[in-house]
């Protein structure tokens, strides 16, 4: 028996076609879609990135809005115990119930004053000088709470001398502080 493993010159030709179109199927049809597949990756990681870089900024926004309510936080603190404008009187009778209320008998009390400071400073000082008789436990008290009064002071100098037992005679220099206007 003989077997024909011969293709007919038709079959050869069919096959050859074939066989010729396949890198024309591949160049046609799976090329264009391994670049639209290697273009989608690509904007893929482009949008990562912008994703991550959002991310961070959103981060920072978010230390910038808490950085902010902490300053109006500190401006609203300061904006309560800062002089508006220039009260003496109210400096006085501050410091002088204050001081009382700590049985500091007050020998003088004086505002002084100051050289005007420089247009870029937002505020005013207003320098008092006050001389008082007392315990160093009442004076060492009174100052101790001077962080809590309803005005900002700070006080400039302080000088104590020895007075009659028990009590010490200080000379103090208090500043309050005012918006410049």
């Amino acid at each position: 028996m003989k077997v024909n493993i011969g293709l007919r010159l038709r079959e050869k030709v069919i096959w050859g076609l074939v066989i010729m179109a396949l890198p024309l199927v591949w160049f046609l049809i799976v090329f264009p879609k391994k670049e639209e597949a290697s273009r989608i990756k690509g904007e893929l990681s482009s949008l990562a990135k912008r994703a991550n870089e959002a991310k961070m900024l959103l981060a920072q926004a978010e230390m910038l809005k808490q950085e902010a309510a902490l300053a109006k936080e500190k401006v609203a603190f300061l904006e309560a115990r800062v002089l508006v404008k220039k009260d003496v009187s109210r400096v006085l009778r501050e410091l002088s119930q204050d001081l009382q209320r700590h049985n500091l008998r007050i020998l003088s009390m004086k505002p002084l004053g100051e050289n005007p400071p420089p247009p870029t400073t937002p505020y005013h000082r207003l320098p008092v000088e006050i001389q008082v008789q007392g315990r160093y436990i009442d004076l060492g008290k009174y100052l101790e709470e001077i962080k809590e009064r309803s005005l900002l002071f700070t006080v400039d100098s302080l000088h104590l001398e020895k007075g009659e037992d028990p009590n010490l005679s200080a000379r103090l220099v208090l500043v309050a502080y005012m918006w410049r206007k």
